[in-house]
C-alpha cells in the first residue's frame, strides 16, 4: 500500500500545492466572516485533487491495470481512502491553526476543523458512486454526493433536535461555542466513511473488467 500512496502523492502533488494556497487564502478570509465553515473550504481544496485523480484513474483504466498486479483490490481501495483521510486531516489541522490565529478562540477553531473534517468524511460517498456509475458521469456523481451530504447533515441535526431538549438555534450556538455537538457529528461521519469504504470494496470486488 505505501507504493500506491506514493503514486497518489506524485500524481497529485502539484495540484495539492496549488489548491492548498487557494484554500489557505479562502480560509483566512472566511475566518473573519464565518469561522465555523472556513475549515470546510480548506479541506475541500485539499481533497479536490485526489477526487480528480480518481476520475483520471478510472478514465485511463488504471483500475484494470491494478487488478493485474500482485495486490488485492481491497488494498487499492484502502490506499484511496487512506490518502483521502490524510488530506482531510491535514486540512482540518491547518484550519484549526488558521482560525485560532485570527479569532483567538480555541473552541471555535476546533469546531471549525471538526465540522470540515466531518463533512469531508461524508463526501467520501463519491468513491462508491464513482466505482459503480463510472467517471463518465462525474458531474452527476458530484451532485449526488453533495446532495447526500446535505441530506445526511440535515437528518443528523433534525434527530438531535428531536431527541434532545434544544432548539435549532441552541444547536447552532453549541456548534460555535461548545465542543460536544461537533464531535458527535464527527462520530456520525466516521460511520459514513467506513460504510463508503466497505461499499467500495464490495463494488470493486465483483466488478468485471
Amino acid at each position: 500500500m505505501p507504493g500506491l500512496l506514493l503514486s497518489n502523492l506524485y500524481a497529485t502533488k502539484t495540484s495539492i500545492i496549488a489548491y492548498s494556497i487557494i484554500g489557505i487564502i479562502g480560509c483566512i478570509i472566511f475566518s473573519f466572516a464565518n469561522p465555523l465553515f472556513s475549515g470546510l473550504l480548506l479541506i475541500i481544496s485539499l481533497i479536490t485533487p485526489t477526487i480528480d485523480n480518481l476520475k483520471d484513474e478510472k478514465s485511463s483504466n488504471w483500475v484494470k491495470y491494478v487488478s493485474t498486479l500482485p495486490i488485492s483490490r481491497d488494498t487499492y481501495i484502502k490506499s484511496q481512502f487512506v490518502f483521502y483521510f490524510l488530506l482531510s486531516l491535514l486540512g482540518s489541522l491547518l484550519s484549526i491553526v488558521i482560525v485560532f490565529i485570527i479569532t483567538q478562540n480555541i473552541i471555535s477553531s476546533i469546531n471549525s476543523g471538526v465540522l470540515g473534517l466531518s463533512l469531508s468524511f461524508q463526501y467520501s460517498l463519491i468513491y462508491p458512486l464513482t466505482f459503480k456509475i463510472g467517471e463518465n458521469k462525474s458531474n452527476m456523481i458530484q451532485i449526488i454526493s453533495s446532495l447526500s451530504v446535505g441530506i445526511l447533515t440535515f437528518l443528523f441535526f433534525y434527530i438531535i433536535i428531536i431527541i434532545t431538549p434544544v432548539s435549532s438555534v441552541s444547536v447552532l450556538e453549541n456548534l460555535n461555542h461548545q465542543i460536544p455537538f461537533p464531535f458527535v457529528f464527527l462520530f456520525f461521519s466516521v460511520c459514513i466513511i467506513i460504510i463508503s469504504y466497505f461499499i467500495s470494496v464490495k463494488i470493486l470486488k465483483y466488478k468485471d473488467f
